[in-house]
């Protein structure tokens, strides 16, 4: 037999053979000696079972197909077959949601939160809305299937995804409630009681958390490998790593847990800065102890959090697997045992909340907008390139967004009582027709300035849609606009 003869050629695979694989080693993720907790076990399990309802079919391999499109180089074919798979999916899943039968099934609700992933993946538009969509319905679906599905592993982790999905949406229910209550009260003492049980909530709940990290245990701890000194040439766009510590964890999951841990606690100091600022009003809220107290916390966090990027980029990697030494630009692979694409998912919406806080510093979120590109471009998280065109600053932006939304209900409030009382002639001569168009011209005013906040934080050249930038400075529908 000659040499020639010899050769095996290579098989030929095609996309629809591949994609699955891909998708199952970058997103789904099992325990093992390395990794103390999984990501997507319950699609494997699903998946293993070959499900009889076709929704769940589909959209895996929309999501399969959209995944290996951000790094094969045919990817607007595979693009184009994701996108055809994800549209059966759609309509597919909407007719199971209408099925009382199906409606409350594993492969129902994990065909929901593989829509969202799809949209995660593909950010296929400037606009978070049918990524919420999606979310929104998974959260429903949960309500109705009630504790029986912590009875099995496939539903446990699949109310545990839906749990840290909404807390990527609304971060904490404390942050809506307390959007909710400062937009429709007045500054009477009933009112402003309320808004120190708020301030005393956001206390309490932060010696909370810093019970928990004094508690933890020792193996769940990070540890400080390197310290970065500069970044050459001030390039902090494509710099791997910023300037100042950096902390490897056990696993990837980890470091994501206390990547969300941190970002709720940053989320809550915002919330006590906003009620604070509230409380203290016409006051300027900065030259309070609460925020001189928020400010130097925040910092401190933010600090955590960028210092644990570069291990969750894979950038480098645990000490006591693999070689300390970090790497700036080149591979970029950094630990092999980490599934550092779902690790993006949960990241992107960490950094998305880091980038908005005030007390970032321009060079810091020059970073955390290029980290937010790598994990759109280089891991195929499409949503960390959408994320990284968002302007918002926070709390600023909503301390100035409840002030105008209070004073806005104020103005209603006493139009709605002088529509119910008897008309009476002002003292000083005035008409009623006078003070209504007072109150019509101070409704103008206020409702352009809310329109003022929605151009500054969409930016002068807007690249994200109106409605994502609304939603997130939570801003009703009928006030303001572009």
């Amino acid at each position: 037999m000659s040499l020639d003869q010899a050769v095996v050629s290579q098989p030929h695979l095609s996309v629809e053979t591949i994609a699955p694989c891909y998708f199952h080693f970058n997103f789904i993720v099992t325990p093992h000696q390395r990794i103390i907790r999984g990501f997507n076990e319950y699609l494997a399990l699903i998946a293993a079972n070959r499900s009889q309802l076709p929704q769940f079919d589909h959209v895996f391999n929309a999501c399969a197909m959209a995944s290996l499109s951000q790094q094969a180089a045919d990817g607007r074919h595979l693009r184009a077959k994701a996108l055809e798979s994800y549209t059966s999916a759609l309509a597919a899943t909407s007719a199971a949601l209408w099925d009382p039968t199906q409606t409350l099934q594993d492969e129902t609700l994990a065909s929901v939160l593989l829509l969202a992933l799809f949209e995660n993946i593909t950010a296929a538009s400037s606009s978070l809305v049918a990524w919420y969509s999606h979310i929104e319905a998974a959260v429903r679906i949960v309500k109705a299937r009630g504790s029986k599905q912590l009875r099995t592993k496939v539903g446990s982790d699949m109310f545990v995804a839906v749990r840290t999905f909404m807390f990527c949406v609304r971060t904490a229910e404390l942050n809506a409630h307390v959007s909710e209550l400062l937009a429709s009260i007045s500054r009477t003492p009933k009112d402003m009681d309320r808004v120190k049980d708020v301030i005393q909530q956001c206390h309490s709940l932060d010696q909370h958390f810093v019970r928990w990290t004094d508690a933890v245990p020792e193996e769940f701890r990070w540890e400080t490998v390197d310290w970065q000194v500069y970044v050459p040439h001030d390039d902090y766009t494509n710099a791997d790593v910023f300037p100042g510590r950096v902390d490897v964890y056990a696993d990837s999951w980890i470091a994501i847990v206390w990547t969300m841990a941190r970002w709720s606690r940053i989320v809550l100091l915002s919330v006590l800065v906003r009620a604070t600022a509230w409380l203290h009003l016409p006051k300027d809220y900065r030259s309070t102890q609460e925020y001189a107290t928020a400010a130097r916390l925040c910092t401190e966090t933010i600090t955590d959090v960028i210092a644990s990027v570069p291990y969750q980029l894979g950038y480098v990697s645990n000490p006591h697997k693999s070689s300390t030494k970090t790497r700036q630009s080149g591979g970029k692979r950094g630990d092999s045992t980490v599934q550092r694409s779902m690790t993006a998912v949960f990241l992107a919406w960490a950094l998305n909340g880091l980038q908005s806080q005030d007390h970032v510093t321009e060079a810091q979120r020059v970073w955390i907008k290029g980290r937010l590109n790598v994990i759109g471009t280089h891991l195929g998280i499409g949503y960390g390139t959408l994320l990284a065109k968002l302007n918002i600053r926070v709390p600023s932006m909503l301390i100035r967004r409840d002030r105008l939304l209070s004073k806005l209900h104020s103005l209603s409030s006493v139009n709605t009582t002088t529509e119910d009382e008897p008309t009476i002639q002002p003292a000083d001569g005035s008409s009623p027709s006078t003070n209504a168009d007072q109150s019509a011209t101070q409704k103008q005013f206020l409702e352009r300035r809310v329109t003022e906040l929605l151009a500054s934080a969409m930016g002068k050249k807007p690249e994200v849609d109106e409605w994502t930038v609304r939603t997130l400075l939570q801003l009703p529908k009928d006030v303001g606009g572009t």
